[in-house]
């Protein structure tokens, strides 16, 4: 179960630091630390923190059973994938891998148009360059918009693919502990 507590920043004028008090109680909190904080200070910021960040900051271990559990995790999903359709866990990784090269690609279209029009302006470009460079662009938005569907189409039968081989498997171990309770 998650919990969050009540936490009042504020930062001291005089030495440009900023401190934290915790409530304990919310009654208690706005009657006497809100009302001082005013008084003394003026303007402070409420926040409410997870306790769970609160409590685990300056712990050590944190961050690498963090890493530790995600990375399980992660290989986890990627073994489920394989053992579904291996060919599906090549295409999502291409489609990554695309998705990743799609901005480069993007930065340097919309550059050579943004060249091409400044060329333009200036007398020294055709507008025949500058319709190829439009050209460009509407070809990688046209691109970008197709690989963007076939993307989320992936991810949807990818999804199908691994809850039915889940199901499977949950059917098929209960087909074998159904037989070995009859013998």
């Amino acid at each position: 179960m998650a919990y969050h507590d009540l936490i009042a920043v504020f930062s001291d004028d005089s030495t440009k630091l900023l401190h934290f008090f915790k409530a304990y109680g919310k009654g208690l909190f706005k009657k006497h630390i809100v009302a001082f904080l005013k008084e003394r200070y003026c303007s402070f910021k409420m926040l409410v923190i997870h306790g769970a960040v609160y409590y685990n900051v300056g712990k050590t271990g944190h961050l690498s059973k963090l890493f530790c559990g995600f990375f399980k995790r992660l290989f986890y999903i990627f073994a489920l994938v394989w053992e579904a359709k291996p060919s599906l866990l090549f295409v999502m990784m291409f489609m990554a891998i695309w998705s990743g090269v799609m901005p480069v690609i993007s930065a340097y279209i919309s550059a050579n148009l943004l060249n091409v029009l400044a060329l333009s302006f200036a007398g020294e470009a055709t507008s025949s360059e500058v319709l190829v460079a439009l050209i460009y662009q509407f070809g990688y938005t046209l691109v970008h918009s197709t690989v963007n569907s076939i993307d989320g189409i992936i991810t949807r039968i990818s999804g199908e693919v691994i809850t039915n081989h889940i199901k499977l498997q949950i059917m098929n171990k209960a087909k074998d502990i159904d037989l070995a309770s009859f013998d």
